[in-house]
Formats: C-alpha cells, structure tokens, sequence
C-alpha cells in the first residue's frame, strides 16, 4: 500500500474497525480489510457488509491467507529423484567390468597403473570411482527403504565418483594421445550423467 502511494493508517468508527485506510494525494480514501480467511461466504458478506456500513467503503480487499500444508508426497518425491540418481551409478559399476581402454577392464586398468611408478596415484583413483559408485547404489537402496542420509551424502559421493575418473582420463589423455575409450568407458560416462543430472534436478525442486 505504501508502493502505490499515500500515507496508511488503521481505521475506526464507534465500535467498527477496518484494518487499513489509505489517504491518497487527492483527498480519496482506500479501505482495505484483512480476513485470514474468506472461505466462508458468511463471514466474508459479514467482513464486507459490516465495513461498508461503517465507513462507507471505497475499496475493501479480503485476502485469503488459509494455510494450506506443503503435500506429504514432495519429500517422497525429492527423495525418489534422490534414490533414482543413486542407482545411476550402476552404469558405473556396469562400465567398470567392461573395457575402458587398450581392451582392459577398471580392475586391469587399476592394477596395470599401481605398477607404474608414476602411476599409483591414478590406480588409487580407478578403485575410488568404483568404490565409490558402490557406495552410492546402497545409499539408493536406503533411501527406497526410508533410511536415507543428507544430501550433502549424496553430493560427496556422486563428485568422488566423477573427479576420480575425469582426473584419471585428463592425466592419461595428456601423456598419451593415443589412448581409445571403449564401451565401458560410455557406460560410466552415462552413469555419471544420469547421476549429476538427477541430483541437480532433485536439488532444483527442494528449493522451489
């Protein structure tokens, strides 16, 4: 009321109120009446009628405000996006049995890598791709069962999944141009799309 203008006072006369009165510029008054509900007709002709009477009323505004409780399916749903992002990452644990590259699998391209001397680092982080793709299908199952944790859980997990592989692939790919994806490589590509995507989406409508 203030925004449109004019100076705002409460109004009263003899035993009748009326919540706001509006003073414009040009001498015209606004009566504004403020009910917590309006779903019963009664009361909201008694609201009208009686300020009408009253104060000869100009204008009279009755907003709604009935509570209306946020519906118990969201957080089943929000949990649901949750738990199908989860299980995302069974396309990891998929991939990670197939070939990646130069025909090797995720344990092969582990163990071939914590052979190297310059290689262990990478070998630790293809066991912490899979491991942590575990980790994430399980938290999946405990949340269908109603026992899931935080999103901040699910948040460290999916980012362990990803960086451990995509810090693997960059330090590979730039010490060899040559190396080839294969199949499994595609399978965990689309794991973790699946899961990032999920998850931000379930994020996107807890906030909405």
């Amino acid at each position: 009321m203030l925004r449109r203008g004019g100076e705002v006072f409460t109004g009263k006369n003899k035993d009748k109120e009326i919540d706001f009165m509006v003073q414009k510029s040009n001498n015209e008054r606004e009566y504004y009446q403020v009910a917590y509900t309006v779903s019963d007709e009664q009361t909201l002709n008694g609201e009208i009628k009686c300020n009408r009477l009253a104060f000869g009323l100009i204008l009279c505004l009755n907003i709604d405000i009935t509570y209306k409780p946020m519906r118990e399916s969201t957080q089943e749903e929000l949990m649901s996006f949750r738990a199908i992002a989860k299980f995302g990452l069974v396309l990891v644990i998929i991939g990670f049995f197939m070939p990646i590259a130069c025909n090797n699998d995720g344990f092969e391209l582990a163990e071939k890598m914590m052979k190297l001397k310059d290689g262990k680092i990478n070998g630790i982080l293809v066991y912490l791709m899979f491991i942590s793709a575990i980790v994430g299908v399980l938290l999946g199952v405990m949340m269908l069962i109603g026992k899931g944790l935080g999103a901040n859980v699910d948040w460290i997990v999916i980012i362990t999944c990803i960086a451990s592989g995509l810090i693997v692939y960059l330090s590979t790919a730039l010490s060899d141009n040559n190396v080839k994806l294969q199949n499994g490589a595609y399978f965990i590509l689309a794991g973790w799309i699946v899961s990032l995507g999920l998850q931000i989406f379930s994020a996107m409508k807890g906030e909405s």
